[in-house]
């Protein structure tokens, strides 16, 4: 059975034998929406027949009620396949292929939003260190620290690049 979630407009393969015919919520593993499935097919099968029941110029006019049954046995053999589908026990409730999120750029990213972030904690810290100092006394040797380590995370990232 394929199903399409609503948000983002993703088709999944699912299991039929996995949704009740009262129906089950759903998760998107693309987008993560959530949202309360119900089986449509027997009832657009039962709305067919009755419209073949209840129209009665049909029994004069072949061609029309021909073309309504073979609309609903097209959706009869849609069934009959989805069941054949379902039979299968090895099959996952949503098929998707995962995206690989974690890629070397990302973390080359990460990395220097981290250098950055240290760099301006220690400007921030060095602008305001006389208001600072009254709180903690001590604040200029850990701006000693910090600029050690700035020191050693550039000579560092000189030694890779050699």
């Amino acid at each position: 059975m394929i199903i399409t979630c609503p948000a983002c407009e993703k088709k999944f393969q699912i299991d039929a034998t996995l949704i009740p015919n009262e129906g089950r919520t759903l998760q998107c593993g693309s987008c993560g929406h959530q949202w309360f499935y119900k089986k449509k097919i027997d009832d657009k099968l039962n709305y067919l027949e009755e419209k073949l029941i209840s129209k009665k110029n049909l029994s004069s006019n072949k061609i029309k009620r021909k073309s309504v049954k073979n609309q609903i046995n097209i959706k009869k053999e849609k069934l009959d396949v989805e069941k054949s589908f379902s039979n299968k026990r090895d099959t996952a409730i949503v098929k998707y292929e995962e995206k690989q999120n974690f890629t070397f750029t990302k973390f080359l990213g990460y990395i220097l939003i981290i250098i950055l972030s240290f760099l301006a904690m220690i400007i921030i810290i060095d602008t305001f260190k006389s208001p600072l100092s009254i709180i903690f006394p001590n604040v200029d040797n850990f701006l000693y620290s910090l600029y050690e380590i700035m020191k050693d995370i550039f000579y560092f990232i000189k030694d890779l690049i050699k």
